[in-house]
């Protein structure tokens, strides 16, 4: 059991009324032996005072830990709204009921089972964040102008590379002789978006080798022709990762052992600003490519 620490601080109540001193205990506080105590526990926090502070402040340490309580498998049985309610009930009866605890919300993806079997029950469900998230950013993948075209020509070419051991020999020559590190290519899942921010972010990383790769030897290859990366392709890459780059983030802060469901407006605000930056950088680029288009050329010399 690991958790991180925190240290809480009272201030100070109003002139002549005592110190207001913090402690916390456990449901499982009361247990005589250690042992009771682990199995008992359902989320707890351990508390020491500290030393009285100089003008009416108080101390106390948290540490706050995690648990897996129990993993039940319905086996053979359906699926359906009362099977999935009755395996949570008898979570709640084991764990909860005995520590006259209740169950405070329910964190689950948006199935219609179970939130059917949740509303059966009567319990509140919170959204898993991480799940929202990754339905907006395979939304975007799938339905992007665009974007699906360089989905297929970036797995054709990262794909030529897995196959053949020739052609990843060539493309080491050619970082080599353009001082790039030497890196293989990534192939990406379709079921997990951050493998293609993956995929993207290593092609950006190579395009000048992949570029030479694919106008030297893109139309000799023993498959097929690898077609070549448009211009466009490229730009649509770079666009792509930078408005992922924001959602993988906060995908790995929400995913934490330590996160909490406090951290869910937080990140959210995070999200806007970091979109909101990333479309006043396409604006501004924007503006920069329309005054170099119409800006008059230089004199030829």
């Amino acid at each position: 059991m690991h958790g991180s620490a925190a240290e809480l601080v009272t201030p100070p109540r109003l002139e002549g009324r005592p110190t207001a001193t913090s402690s916390t205990s456990t449901p499982s506080s009361s247990k005589s032996s250690s042992a009771e105590s682990s199995s008992s526990a359902v989320s707890g926090c351990t508390s020491t005072e500290s030393p009285q502070l100089p003008r009416g402040y108080s101390t106390s340490r948290i540490l706050q830990c995690h648990a897996v309580l129990g993993l039940t498998c319905l086996k053979a049985e359906s699926h359906t709204e009362p099977a999935l309610l009755s395996a949570l009930n008898t979570q709640v009866d084991q764990w909860l009921t005995p520590h006259q605890l209740e169950i405070g919300k329910v964190v689950c993806d948006n199935g219609t089972n179970l939130l059917s079997a949740l509303n059966l029950g009567k319990l509140s469900h919170v959204p898993c964040m991480a799940h929202v998230l990754n339905l907006i950013v395979q939304r975007f993948v799938s339905k992007y102008p665009g974007l699906q075209d360089v989905l297929k020509q970036a797995r054709k070419v990262c794909g030529h590379f897995r196959r053949s051991y020739t052609a990843m020999a060539h493309f080491s020559d050619i970082q080599r002789r353009n001082n790039m590190p030497v890196r293989r290519l990534i192939c990406d899942s379709p079921t997990r978006w951050n493998s293609t921010l993956l995929m993207f972010d290593r092609l950006l990383q190579q395009d000048k080798a992949v570029n030479e790769y694919l106008y030297d030897r893109g139309a000799r290859t023993a498959s097929a022709e690898l077609g070549i990366f448009w211009p466009r392709y490229w730009m649509l890459m770079r666009n792509a990762c930078r408005l992922m780059r924001p959602f993988e983030e906060v995908t790995n802060l929400v995913s934490r052992t330590e996160g909490t469901i406090s951290d869910l407006i937080p990140f959210v605000f995070f999200l806007e600003r970091a979109l909101r930056r990333v479309l006043d950088q396409a604006v501004d680029e924007r503006e920069e490519e329309a005054e170099e288009l119409w800006s008059p050329s230089p004199p030829e010399t």
